[in-house]
């Protein structure tokens, strides 16, 4: 256990200088816009040196460790964790905005590892990345927790932008041990704010994944997200893409990923139109059909108060029997 109520930890990270590509084909809004060449490519800090690009992240053993058997049992309680105030506190107007001088990074960090527990911190302006990321984790706990800004990334669409992210390691996103997709499951993502900051805007996404299934039948499983509050999300403020919450215990041996039990009740949202105008459902419902068709089963959406923005669903998306899904 890491009890750091009462504490302040500032990132200070050695950096390089790498190129970007801005993602022209996916809607986002980074302002003040960056200056890119011909081809979008531009230069902005990364992590240097052996250790990966977040504040805190558990011991994994080698990288031949996998499933969830890196040592575990690990709770971290308190603190303030501020990833960029080390490189934007001397700049201002765009500089100080864009984070130009700081690195993207995490803030917490936990793969192939169980029982895992977050509560009570504060994070503050993550630059591109999340503030926790729950990589191949088995029972893990995320509570009581604000997330206080968000440094849009401008390399990738707004969907990319969870302050709490699901996912699993594959060749592109493992911070240790094997690739080899072990899901994320057994979650609790409870009573945690994520809005803005008094120097940055919100975030895109409050809690959710963008693994996709590149991993057949490696699915998130038996996520509860109850009792949050978000405010001025950029994208979608519940992303749970890949999850599922059947009892059964993935990796489930088939061909699609479909996802079986999604409850939306008793919400209270509100959509306004970003920086591009384009508007946005409040509660939507899609089953991915790209190589395959994944159905999305047994949904139950009631109760929900909505504002600026409707309800859609999409082809391959059922019902569970004895509710109406609100339209």
């Amino acid at each position: 256990m890491l009890d750091a109520t009462g504490a302040r930890f500032v990132a200070k990270f050695g950096t390089t200088t790498r190129n970007y590509t801005l993602a022209r084909k996916n809607r986002h809004s980074p302002a003040p816009v960056y200056t890119t060449d011909a081809q979008g490519v531009f230069t902005a800090p990364a992590v240097s040196g052996a250790k990966a690009a977040t504040m805190l992240i558990n011991h994994v053993p080698g990288s031949a460790t996998t499933g969830y058997s890196a040592p575990g049992d690990i709770k971290v309680k308190g603190g303030e964790w501020d990833p960029i105030g080390a490189w934007v506190s001397a700049d201002t107007g765009p500089a100080r905005v864009r984070a130009d001088k700081a690195p993207p990074m995490n803030a917490l960090t936990f793969i192939r590892t169980e029982d895992v527990e977050v509560e009570g911190v504060t994070v503050w302006n993550v630059k591109w990345w999340h503030a926790v990321e729950l990589n191949a984790v088995r029972r893990g706990a995320v509570r009581d927790c604000f997330f206080k800004g968000w440094v849009e990334d401008p390399t990738q669409g707004l969907w990319h932008g969870e302050a709490v992210q699901l996912d699993l390691p594959l060749p592109g996103n493992t911070w240790a041990g094997a690739s080899d997709g072990t899901p994320t499951v057994d979650v609790q993502v409870q009573r945690n704010s994520a809005g803005a900051s008094g120097s940055q805007p919100s975030w895109a996404k409050l809690v959710g994944s963008r693994t996709g299934g590149q991993e057949v039948g490696q699915v998130h499983a038996r996520v509860l997200i109850e009792g949050n509050v978000v405010d001025d999300a950029k994208w979608d403020a519940v992303g749970a893409m890949n999850t599922t919450k059947t009892a059964g215990q993935p990796p489930v041996p088939v061909g699609p990923n479909p996802v079986v039990g999604i409850d939306i009740v008793d919400n209270r949202v509100t959509v306004a139109a970003g920086a591009s105008g384009a508007r946005r459902d409040a509660v939507r419902v899609t089953a991915d059909t790209a190589g395959f068709v994944s159905p999305v089963s047994d949904v139950a959406v009631t109760g929900n108060t909505v504002s600026g923005g409707g309800f859609s669903y999409s082809a391959n998306v059922t019902f569970r029997p004895g509710t109406t899904p609100q339209r």
